[in-house]
Order: structure tokens, then sequence, then C-alpha cells
């Protein structure tokens, strides 16, 4: 249907000697023009899209579609020092021996481990 429409834009163009309308268009093709905009739309939506885009343009800075994407790993990064930081609270208020001992058992055998696979 597109190119039913490409072809009948081309014809009317000339016929015309201007640009035809949608209206004109969806006429030549038998079709409400409703239809012809949702034909257009599809099309229009199945093309692919540069992240680079540039989608808008906020006090002489552009916006490209890129920068709209959230960035999952730095979300990712930023609830784990979160949870890290409620962790270390948690940490000082308890009393130095269970502190003493929950570190040993969670943090150091962690190390241990790391040193352990780093060695081979």
């Amino acid at each position: 249907m597109q190119r039913e429409g490409q072809r009948a834009r081309l014809e009317l163009s000339k016929t015309l000697g201007r640009q035809p309308s949608d209206q004109e268009i969806a006429e030549k093709l038998h079709v409400s023009t409703t239809e012809w905009q949702q034909i257009r739309l599809s099309v229009k939506n199945r093309s692919p899209l540069s992240l680079d885009a540039t989608i808008s343009h906020q006090i002489d800075v552009p916006l490209t579609l890129g920068e709209t994407l959230p960035d999952t790993s730095s979300q990712l990064l930023e609830s784990q020092t979160e949870e890290r930081q409620q962790l270390l609270q948690a940490l000082a208020q308890l009393e130095d021996q269970t502190r003493l001992a929950i570190e040993c058992v969670f943090f150091k055998i962690s190390l241990v481990k790391k040193l352990l696979s780093a060695l081979g």
C-alpha cells in the first residue's frame, strides 16, 4: 500500500503541479484519510532510529535519543552503593565484638576467596 501511495503522490504531483494532501492521496487510493495516515505512520515506525538523533533542544543544548534511555548499569551501581551505605550504618550501630565477628565472616572470607582465585 505504501508503494501505491508513493505512485499516487508522484502522479498527483505531476497533475496538480504541487505536493498533494493526504486527503487527495487517500481518495486516489480509495481509502480513508485516517487509514492513509496510519499506513504512513506504520512505515515511518519501521525505520531504524539513530541514538544520536536530536529529539529536542533545551537551552541551546541538544538532547539525543540515547540520552533519554535509562542507564541500567549506572542504576545498578547506584543501588549497590546505597545498600552498602545502609549496611555500613547498620554495622556501626553494633557492639564492637559483634561487628568484628560479622566483618570477619562476611568481608574477610570474601577477600580470602578473591585472593585464592587470583593466585590460581
